[in-house]
C-alpha cells in the first residue's frame, strides 16, 4: 500500500524514495494494493491544482497513472468496515487495508497504522485480534503481538488454526512451556502435520535437534515431510534420514506443482541441502518481491542459522527492518 503522500511526492519530484517506489510497483517489483476508497483519494489529492503545476501535469496525466497503477495492482476488497476508528476519518482506510491482514505496507504513516489498532482493541470483535497480533509481528513489536494471538484465542478457543499460532509466537518469544501446553499435537491433528509438529519445532528452536528430530517422527503419519524435518535430523547428526526426508519432499513436490522448492518455501530445504547461493538468490527474490514471509522471518525457527550465512544479514537488514526503525537485526 502507498499513501497518497508517496504518489504526491513521487509526481513533483523525479528524485527520492517516492518516485523509486512508484517506479517499482510499475514494474511488479513488489506487490501494490489498491481499493476503491484509495484510488479515489488518489485521485482527489493528486488532481489538486497546485500538485498539476508543481508537476506540470494535467488531470489527464492523472488518470492514465492512476490507470497504470490500478493495471499492475491486486485489488483488496474488504466484507466490512471499521469506522470510525481514527481521529481523522481519511486515515480509517489505514486501518481497514491493515485489518485485512496486508500489513507490509509502504506508507510514510505508520504511526496511523499503529494507532488505529491500538484503538481496534475496543472493538467488539473476534476477528480483529488476529489481524492486530499480525501487525505487531509485521512491526517487530512480539510481547503485543503474543496479547493479541492470546485474546484472540480466548475468544474463539475451538479454533485450532488459533491456537497454532499462538503456540507458534509463545515459542518465539522464549515462552516454551506455554507454547508446549498449546501445541499438543492431538488436539492440533485436525490441521495436519505442519500444526502437529508444534512441539517439535518448539525442541527445534531450543537447540534440542535430536529430541525435536524424534518428535517430528512421531507425528509423520505417512504426510509429506514438513520442511523443517529434514534440516532436524541434518542438525541431529543423522545426515542420512535427513537426505531421505529431502527426497521424500522432492517427490511429493514433483508429483504436485513443484511449488514448495521454489521461492518462499525453499529456506529449509536449501539450508539442509547446504546450498548456499542458492538460498541466497531465493531471499534476494523474496525481498524484491516484498513477499508476506518476509515479515515473519524473525520468528522463524532457522532464523539463527539464515542470519549467519555471509551476506545474508545485510541482505535482511532493510527487508526486517520496521518503517522508521534504525536499529540493526538481532
Amino acid at each position: 500500500m502507498l499513501d497518497s503522500t508517496v504518489l504526491v511526492a513521487a509526481l513533483r519530484s523525479d528524485q527520492g524514495a517516492s518516485r523509486q517506489l512508484v517506479v517499482a510497483a510499475l514494474g511488479r517489483k513488489f506487490t501494490l494494493l489498491l481499493s476503491v476508497p484509495l484510488i479515489i483519494e488518489y485521485e482527489s489529492v493528486l488532481t489538486r491544482q497546485e500538485h498539476l503545476d508543481a508537476a506540470g501535469l494535467r488531470a489527464a496525466d492523472v488518470a492514465v497513472i492512476l490507470d497504470s497503477l490500478v493495471a499492475v495492482a491486486e485489488p483488496i476488497r474488504f466484507s466490512f468496515l471499521w469506522r470510525p476508528t481514527l481521529p481523522d476519518p481519511a486515515d480509517d482506510m489505514v486501518l481497514e487495508f491493515a485489518a485485512r491482514g496486508w500489513v507490509y505496507t509502504r506508507t510514510w504513516r505508520l504511526d496511523s497504522v499503529r494507532i488505529a489498532y491500538q484503538r481496534a482493541r475496543s472493538l467488539n470483535s473476534n476477528g480483529i485480534w488476529a489481524y492486530v497480533a499480525h501487525f505487531y509481528v509485521a512491526v517487530d513489536s512480539l510481547d503485543q503481538a503474543v496479547d493479541a494471538f492470546r485474546e484472540s484465542f480466548e475468544r474463539d478457543p475451538a479454533g485450532l488454526g488459533r491456537r497454532s499460532q499462538l503456540a507458534y509466537y509463545l515459542a518465539c518469544a522464549g515462552a516454551y512451556d506455554d507454547a508446549w501446553r498449546f501445541g499438543d499435537p492431538e488436539v492440533l491433528n485436525p490441521l495436519g502435520v505442519d500444526a502437529r509438529s508444534a512441539r517439535a519445532r518448539i525442541l527445534f528452536r531450543q537447540r534440542r535437534f535430536e529430541e525435536s528430530a524424534r518428535e517430528f517422527e512421531a507425528q509423520l503419519r505417512g504426510e509429506t515431510p514438513p520442511a523443517l524435518m529434514p534440516y532436524a535430523f541434518l542438525k541431529g547428526g543423522d545426515t542420512t534420514r535427513a537426505a531421505e526426508l529431502l527426497e521424500a519432499r522432492q517427490r511429493a513436490a514433483e508429483l504436485s506443482s513443484g511449488y514448495e522448492f521454489i521461492g518462499d518455501l525453499a529456506i529449509e530445504d536449501r539450508l539442509t541441502r547446504g546450498d548456499t547461493a542458492g538460498l541466497i538468490a531465493a531471499v534476494r527474490d523474496m525481498v524484491e518481491r516484498r513477499a508476506q514471509r518476509l515479515q515473519y522471518l524473525k520468528c522463524s525457527e532457522v532464523y539463527p542459522d539464515l542470519i549467519a550465512i555471509p551476506g545474508m544479514r545485510e541482505i535482511l537488514t532493510i527487508a526486517l527492518r520496521p518503517a522508521g526503525a534504525s536499529t540493526p537485526l538481532p
